[in-house]
């Protein structure tokens, strides 16, 4: 924005027509006649020889966003980065549902005139493309509460990627924070699984999610990262991490505000974490409020200091999917802890990944996603 005014970047597109050079911007044609592109002149050859490769050329989409580079050319975005703004959101995405792919989040929703000038723009450069993008826009591939914002006091609600929420819960006089990701294509008519994740220490939901989304939409689950908060100690140091005392009580909120929207099947509910993330795991897992269809360790401990010595009994038929590098140090010693659960009744699984220290195991969620099927498969084999 200068002096009030919308900065728009026109840019020129030339190409030969009949003899004549063509400047294409922003859905005005400009002739310029010349005896350099008069026809059989050699310069028209080159012209077509470009032109041709232009043709070819003109789908690639370096960023993989759904739009291709010529058209992010033309109106401005990052055609080397498939979300301009940073928020989440591919351009195409934004773009789609009236949203502006330059300002992040909801603050992003386009004016009436903005998105008539987008439109056209898109229209004038490729009509095919306008179609797919405008063709069916009660197609929306964004969240309903994304395209009508609606902040309530009790849920505000703020965009933090796609279709990825972050949400707050107001709940013992805190603000406890989450983020949520809901593939686009998802059916709200129909229970879904849910998998509820713990990030490490100086990790963040939003960044942990992520490590999840790919899998969620190729397997049909919502996921929900729960962020830790701020703990001061006596000495005064404060350092974000999840209250092991409170923590069972923050996933229970959770999962109780993803169902005032979705269909989750209680059958089906998995829990995850990594480093502290997966000690806390292991207190949720164990204070029995939520029954977890499975229960995904990485590279944690089974914190018996945090008082669960007398909830140990309710390990019994809970499945463990442990997961631990091969060189980390203090792997050895967590195993021996975990495996007390076995003498509790717990079912429980054990990959030592050669070559990893401590470190996220991304390899590894192929092998997971396997065994989470494969547990909600036995357990329909066990309705049936």
């Amino acid at each position: 924005m200068e002096n009030g005014k919308k900065k728009i970047i026109i840019g020129l597109r030339p190409f030969i027509l009949g003899g004549l050079l063509v400047l294409f911007a922003s859905g005005i044609l400009i002739f310029v006649k010349g005896s350099n592109f008069s026809e059989g002149n050699s310069s028209d050859a080159e012209g077509r020889k470009n032109e041709s490769e232009e043709s070819m050329n003109e789908n690639l989409d370096a960023d993989d966003d759904g739009l291709p580079d010529r058209i992010e050319k033309n109106i401005g975005t990052n055609f080397e980065k498939n979300d301009t703004d940073g928020d989440g959101y591919a351009d195409f995405t934004e773009v789609k549902n009236g949203y502006s792919p330059f300002v992040s989040g909801a603050e992003g929703k386009l004016s009436a005139e903005e998105l008539e000038i987008m439109k056209e723009k898109i229209k004038n450069a490729d009509k095919d493309l306008y179609e797919k993008i405008f063709g069916d826009i009660k197609n929306s591939i964004l969240p309903d509460s994304l395209a009508a914002p609606a902040v309530s006091l009790d849920l505000p609600i703020a965009l933090s990627g796609p279709a990825v929420f972050k949400e707050e819960i107001s709940l013992s006089n805190k603000n406890w924070k989450y983020s949520f990701y809901a593939p686009c294509d998802i059916d709200m008519n129909k229970e879904h699984s849910l998998l509820i994740g713990l990030h490490g220490f100086e990790g963040n939901a939003k960044d942990y999610i992520k490590f999840w989304q790919s899998d969620a939409d190729k397997n049909g689950f919502l996921a929900a990262a729960l962020q830790a908060y701020p703990k001061t100690y006596p000495s005064g140091s404060t350092v974000e991490s999840y209250p092991w005392l409170e923590i069972s009580d923050f996933a229970n909120a959770v999962l109780a505000n993803i169902q005032k929207k979705y269909k989750i099947d209680e059958n089906k509910i998995f829990l995850t974490g990594y480093s502290a993330g997966a000690s806390s795991a292991y207190i949720i897992a164990l204070d029995g409020d939520i029954k977890f269809r499975g229960v995904i360790p990485i590279d944690g401990y089974l914190p018996l200091e945090a008082g669960i010595l007398d909830k140990l009994s309710k390990a019994r038929d809970v499945n463990f999917y442990v997961v631990h590098g091969a060189n980390n140090e203090a792997a050895d010693e967590a195993v021996n802890q975990e495996k007390i659960l076995l003498q509790y009744g717990a079912k429980m699984e054990f990959k030592i990944l050669p070559g990893l220290g401590h470190e996220y195991p991304a390899a590894e969620h192929e092998n997971i996603l396997k065994w989470m099927n494969g547990l909600e498969i036995e357990k329909i084999d066990a309705k049936e």
